[in-house]
């Protein structure tokens, strides 16, 4: 994962690092070949100013080595090249990975929201009904009430115009201590009389 692919990227670097040393290394044995203060290149210079007939392997020679050496920095500057290439494309490939990782998780967050909001939603309604059915069922037994007391309140003026209206007797009753319903069942005999 990403901590294998910064040991890559340093395990990269340590082997450019050695790839550069190498390079400068060859790049000062060529200087040193055609410097004329070292031995072989005051042989060459010294074979040069003589022009000797046999100096013609010298530079056979010294070509053969250029064009070897040469190559050897070519194949050096290549995998320094393919190296930084290769850190580039890692560097690209890290931020790939915690793109997708972001993205991810961008994804789970919103699923969770979209969820959330839709918990939210269907309990918001289904609390609202009950709400409303709460205040209708108050309602409903307000209205109740109030009928109750009225129907009471007629039933007691009823009551006072039938007691008042009767003939007083010896046998006064003291209706305070009936039941309701047994005030309901007199109130009722009393109507019947009455008609």
């Amino acid at each position: 994962t990403i901590q294998a692919q910064k040991n890559e990227g340093d395990r990269m670097k340590t082997k450019l690092r050695r790839l550069e040393e190498e390079n400068n290394r060859k790049n000062k044995q060529i200087e040193q070949l055609l410097d004329s203060d070292r031995p072989l290149g005051s042989e060459l210079a010294r074979a040069l100013s003589e022009k000797k007939t046999n100096n013609g392997w010298v530079v056979s020679g010294l070509k053969q080595k250029i064009l070897k050496l040469e190559g050897q920095c070519k194949e050096k500057d290549d995998t320094i090249n393919k190296f930084q290439a290769d850190m580039k494309n890692t560097d690209l490939e890290e931020m790939r990975i915690a793109m997708e990782t972001c993205y991810e998780e961008i994804h789970r967050l919103q699923l969770l929201l979209a969820k959330s909001e839709t918990m939210r939603k269907k309990y918001g309604r289904d609390t609202q009904k009950r709400l409303k059915a709460l205040n209708a069922a108050v309602l409903k037994l307000s209205r109740n009430i109030k009928e109750l007391q009225n129907e009471n309140r007629r039933l007691k003026e009823d009551l006072d115009h039938v007691l008042s209206d009767s003939p007083p007797s010896n046998k006064t009753k003291n209706y305070s201590e009936w039941s309701k319903q047994r005030l309901v069942r007199r109130i009722l005999e009393l109507e019947k009389v009455s008609d």
